[in-house]
C-alpha cells in the first residue's frame, strides 16, 4: 500500500512539448544565420567549414521546420549543449576575472567597511519583505525539484507560403546530398565512360585496349609553377594498374637491362606532348619505351626518361629542359618531338600568336588546378543528380570522332598563323640546342607525322582528318614546309602506309611509336656514337 504521506513527484508531468510556432522573422533568422558563418568562412578562404556549416544549418532547419517533435529535441540538445559551454566559458573566462577584479575589489570595499548588499541590520527599516509586483502561477510550488514538462497547445494554421517554400527546397538539397551520398559510396559514378579510340582497328587483336584507356582516363593533372600542368602520380597509393604508370610526375619508362653493356648507358631524356607521353599506348609501347629498345638493339646502351605530357607545346619543354639543366641533371642526349601542338594551339587561339611565352596568369592558373574544390564544385561532386546522371553517361556508347566548330577571324589568314606557328618552332629549336651546347650535350628536334600527311587514308583516318575542318590541315602542312633544316622532318613517315596507323588525328598506336623510334634513331645514331666514343676517352 502506498504511503498516502510521500508524494510520488516523479509520476507528476506532461508529454515532451513540441516546439512553439514562431513568426517568420525567427524562421528567417533561423535559416539566415548559419547561412552568414558559412558565407565568412568562404570568405575567408575556408572552403570545408563553410560547407559544413551550411550542410549542418541547412539540415537542422529542414528538419525543424518539417517536424515539431524534432525542432523540440533539436532545441533541448542545443540548450544541453549551450549549458556546457556555459559551464565550460564561466571556468575559462569568469574565474580569472572573479578572482583577478572581483575579488581585490571586495577585499578594499571591505576594508572600508563598504558593503553594497546592506546585509547589517538597519534598525530603521520596518521590514525586509520586498513586494512582488508579477504573478507566480500557484502550480509551480507543487513542483519546485521535478522536471517540469508542460504541454503546450497544438499549433494551428499552416505556415506562411515563403516559408513552406524554402522548407521544401532545403528538403530537396538534403536529399539529393543524401543520394549523392550514397551513389559515391558505392562507386557507381565512378565508371569513366568509354573511348571511342579503343574501338580503333589499330587495336585490333590487342584485349587491353578498353582496360588501358579506362585507366588513361583516370589520370590526372597538378598545377606546376610555369609549366602550367604535370601529371600526378597513378596509380594513387594502394591502388594498382596495369598499363599507365607515373611516378614522380614522368610517365613509366620500360628500359631493357643493360646488365652485359660494356659502356656506360646513355641517359636520354624525351620531351614532347601527348604523343611523346604516350596517349594510345601502355607504358611498354610509349615512343620513349620504343626507342629504348630499338636502340639497345642496335649496340647502343641507354636508359631513357620521358618528360612529355599531354597537351605540352614546345615552349614548356623548353622550360622543363632549362630546371633540369639548371638542377644538375643534364642528359646525354635531349630528343624533342613536336608539332602536333603547336600547330593546334594556334589553330584555337590564332589571335594569340605572338603572346608571351610564359603565361601571367598564375592566380587563374592555380585556381584551376590547386582549387578545384570550391563551394560549387563542392556542390556539384556531392549532388545526387549530378552523379547520376555522370554515372547514365559513363555507360552510354563512345562518341564518334568530335566535329570542331570555330569561327576564324576574318582579319587572319592561315598563312599567317603558319608562319608564327613556324616561326616559334624555329626560336625553341634554337634556344634548346643553345641550351645543349652551354652544357655539354646534344640537342635532337623532330617534326612528327599526322593524319593530314598519310595519302592512303582509311574510313576512320578520313573522319579523324575531316574533324576539325580545312584550316587545322593548311596550317599543319603551311608550318612543316617552313620549319627549317635544323628541326628533322619525320611528317612522311606513315605517308606510303596502307593500313590504320592513327588512333585520331596526331596519335600512332604502339607500332607505329616502333617505326617512328627508328627513324630517330637513325637521326641521332652519329650523336650516340661522339657520345660513347668521349665516354671511352680517358
Amino acid at each position: 500500500m502506498a504511503n498516502p504521506n510521500r508524494w510520488e513527484w516523479k509520476k507528476v508531468g506532461a508529454p515532451l512539448p513540441t516546439a512553439p510556432s514562431h513568426g517568420p522573422w525567427r524562421v528567417l533568422a533561423e535559416l539566415l544565420i548559419p547561412l552568414a558563418v558559412a558565407a565568412f568562412f568562404y570568405w575567408r578562404g575556408k572552403v570545408v567549414p563553410a560547407a559544413v556549416v551550411a550542410g549542418i544549418g541547412l539540415t537542422l532547419f529542414a528538419v525543424s521546420r518539417a517536424s515539431k517533435t524534432a525542432a523540440a529535441k533539436i532545441q533541448h540538445v542545443f540548450a544541453r549543449l549551450g549549458f556546457w559551454v556555459g559551464e565550460v566559458l564561466t571556468w575559462i573566462t569568469l574565474l580569472p576575472v572573479f578572482i583577478g577584479i572581483f575579488t581585490p575589489v571586495a577585499l578594499w570595499q571591505r576594508m572600508r567597511k563598504v558593503d553594497p548588499l546592506e546585509t547589517t541590520p538597519d534598525r530603521h527599516r520596518s521590514s525586509y519583505w520586498v513586494r512582488a509586483d508579477h504573478e507566480r502561477p500557484k502550480a509551480r510550488y507543487f513542483h519546485q525539484f521535478s522536471d517540469e514538462r508542460y504541454a503546450l497547445p497544438a499549433a494551428t494554421g499552416r505556415s506562411p507560403l515563403p516559408i513552406r517554400l524554402v522548407t521544401a527546397a532545403l528538403w530537396l538539397v538534403v536529399l539529393n546530398t543524401a543520394l549523392g551520398a550514397a551513389i559515391r559510396a558505392s562507386g557507381w559514378a565512378d565508371h569513366a565512360r568509354a573511348d571511342a579510340r579503343a574501338k580503333s582497328p589499330v587495336y585490333a587483336g590487342k584485349p587491353w585496349a578498353d582496360d588501358y584507356f579506362r585507366e588513361l582516363a583516370a589520370t590526372h593533372a597538378r598545377y606546376k609553377p610555369f609549366l602550367g600542368w604535370q601529371r600526378d602520380d597513378f596509380p594513387a597509393a594502394g591502388a594498382t594498374a596495369k598499363y599507365v604508370h607515373v611516378d614522380g610526375g614522368l610517365r613509366r619508362t620500360e628500359n631493357p637491362s643493360t646488365a652485359a653493356a660494356t659502356a656506360k648507358p646513355l641517359e636520354v631524356a624525351f620531351f614532347g606532348g601527348s604523343t611523346v607521353w604516350g596517349v594510345g599506348s601502355t607504358d611498354a609501347g610509349t615512343l620513349p619505351s620504343a626507342f629504348a629498345r630499338v636502340a639497345t638493339a642496335a649496340g647502343f646502351p641507354v636508359h631513357v626518361i620521358n618528360y612529355g605530357e599531354d597537351g605540352y607545346v614546345q615552349w614548356q619543354e623548353a622550360l622543363r629542359l632549362d630546371e633540369l639543366v639548371s638542377a644538375g641533371a643534364a642528359p646525354d642526349l635531349a630528343i624533342f618531338y613536336d608539332g602536333a601542338n603547336d600547330v593546334f594551339t594556334h589553330f584555337q587561339a590564332p589571335r594569340d600568336g605572338e603572346r608571351e611565352r610564359i603565361h601571367q596568369n598564375l592566380a587563374k592558373w592555380q585556381a584551376r588546378f590547386l582549387d578545384r574544390h570550391d563551394l560549387a564544385t563542392a556542390l556539384r561532386d556531392s549532388s545526387g543528380v549530378h552523379l547520376f546522371l555522370k554515372g547514365l553517361a559513363s555507360r552510354r556508347p563512345a562518341p564518334a570522332a568530335p566535329k570542331f566548330a570555330f569561327q576564324w577571324p576574318a582579319e587572319l589568314s592561315v598563312e599567317q598563323v603558319a608562319a608564327t606557328v613556324a616561326k616559334r618552332h624555329r626560336e625553341g629549336a634554337a634556344h634548346v640546342a643553345r641550351v645543349g651546347k652551354s652544357y655539354g650535350f646534344p640537342v635532337a628536334s623532330f617534326w612528327q607525322p599526322t593524319v593530314f600527311t598519310k595519302r592512303a587514308k582509311t574510313t576512320d583516318e578520313i573522319a579523324h582528318a575531316s574533324a576539325f575542318g580545312d584550316k587545322l590541315e593548311s596550317i599543319y602542312t603551311d608550318a612543316r614546309a617552313a620549319i627549317g633544316n635544323q628541326i628533322v622532318d619525320l611528317g612522311d613517315t606513315f605517308a606510303d602506309a596502307t593500313g590504320d596507323v592513327y588512333i585520331d588525328w596526331c596519335h600512332v598506336g604502339e607500332d607505329g611509336n616502333e617505326v617512328i623510334a627508328r627513324r630517330i634513331l637513325e637521326s641521332v645514331a652519329p650523336l650516340m656514337r661522339t657520345r660513347f666514343a668521349a665516354a671511352q676517352q680517358p
